[in-house]
């Protein structure tokens, strides 16, 4: 792969150091360490929104700081670097929930862009994006499907969104030689297309079997490009949103078997049972009710099914949406609502089930003080299903 190729010029600069640096000693110090150059490895992407902090995390060849403040006010907060090396993630601190914030990063010749986000709001409906399966065929580039369904879930501005999995491709007609290079750039090309969204919506991912988080490498490679929360593990944990507590599964202990294991299932028994919110949602890779995969819960672990399907409803789990699949489709049994959503680009090698379709899609779920609604939006916004 030519490393060039995933070089990134910084967004929208405006070129010339004298009015930059002009305007920069108007809005805070001038002991502003410049980046060597104008381009990112890895653009800024936006996680961990909550009511008074977010963060963000960006890759260059030289220095970077961000500057953020209330959105329509001069950028006067620094942010402080928490990562390491040419890697930067950045803490935004000191924010007020429910209101709209802007932030930059900034370069020896110039300024990016000014990039607004939305901190976390209580007691308020709100709708937040769920896709899965945005793996190319082969290769580093995901497919232009993928690009289009990002265009579509930004347009809707949802609060958040949740990938169920098959992120990248790792796996592709049985084993690659993985190394950290490889996955490096499998991952620069994903966070790229994801950009329209992700910088400034945050985006909370579970992982899929093409992810193969099961080898070390891979693994390291997923922990690098996303920044999620740390109450399980760095494959499966969850969180709360207002009224919502929200639980991502990792489903992918092996390649060809569906386990979630001994720790994680009663980690999930622990963590639903200590929930006092009103909607409990469940998202991970491999279905519970599938068809086109025979390495799902359906086909290849029932016992474990059932056991989850009893927590659920114990819990009382509401929805529980998952990948893996490559198509769209949705069924209520034993009262819960259960979604394969696999259409965010991955190759249609599937055919439509009974009630579904094939191609791509993303789902936006509402969340009011009664409960959910959901929409299924094709990648060019129009509505193909509701419930």
């Amino acid at each position: 792969m030519n490393s060039k190729a995933w070089l990134i010029p910084l967004l929208l600069l405006s070129v010339g150091c004298n009015r930059m640096a002009a305007k920069a000693s108007s809005e805070r110090s001038d002991n502003f360490r410049a980046l060597s150059t104008g381009q990112f490895l890895r653009l800024p992407a936006l996680w961990m929104v909550q009511g008074t902090s977010a963060q963000v995390t960006l890759s260059t060849q030289g220095e970077a700081r961000l500057f953020y403040g209330p959105k329509g006010s001069p950028l006067t907060k620094e942010a402080p670097n928490q990562g390491q090396g040419n890697d930067f993630r950045f803490l935004l601190s000191g924010l007020t929930p429910d209101s709209d914030w802007t932030y930059q990063v900034n370069a020896e010749n110039g300024e990016g862009e000014k990039i607004s986000f939305r901190t976390a709001n209580v007691g308020k409906p709100f709708s937040f994006a769920v896709f899965g399966d945005s793996r190319p065929n082969d290769g580093d580039e995901p497919p232009e499907d993928f690009g289009r369904v990002v265009a579509a879930m930004a347009k809707q501005s949802p609060v958040f969104a949740v990938g169920v999995g098959d992120n990248v491709q790792l796996t592709p007609g049985g084993f690659l030689s993985i190394t950290d290079k490889l996955v490096r750039g499998r991952y620069d090309a994903y966070l790229r297309a994801l950009n329209p969204l992700g910088r400034s919506v945050p985006v909370f991912m579970a992982a899929g079997n093409h992810d193969r988080t099961w080898d070390p490498t891979a693994l390291k490679g997923f922990k690098e490009a996303f920044v999620l929360p740390q109450n399980g593990t760095s494959t499966y944990y969850s969180w709360d949103y207002a009224n919502v507590h929200l639980v991502v599964l990792d489903s992918e202990k092996a390649y060809e078997k569906v386990d979630l294991g001994a720790a994680q299932l009663n980690w999930l028994a622990k963590d639903l049972a200590s929930s006092k919110q009103p909607v409990k949602l469940v998202f991970l890779h491999r279905p519970l009710f599938g068809g086109a995969h025979s390495n799902d819960f359906e086909h290849s672990n029932q016992p474990q099914r059932s056991e989850l399907i009893a927590l659920f409803k114990k819990n009382g789990v509401s929805a529980v949406f998952c990948g893996h699949d490559h198509y769209y489709r949705h069924l209520e049994v034993e009262g819960i609502d259960w979604t394969v959503t696999g259409g965010a680009g991955a190759p249609e090698a599937y055919s439509a089930p009974t009630g579904g379709f094939v191609g791509p899609h993303f789902l936006l779920v509402k969340v009011g003080e009664k409960g959910i609604s959901t929409k299924v939006y094709s990648d060019s916004g129009e509505e193909k299903d509701s419930w």
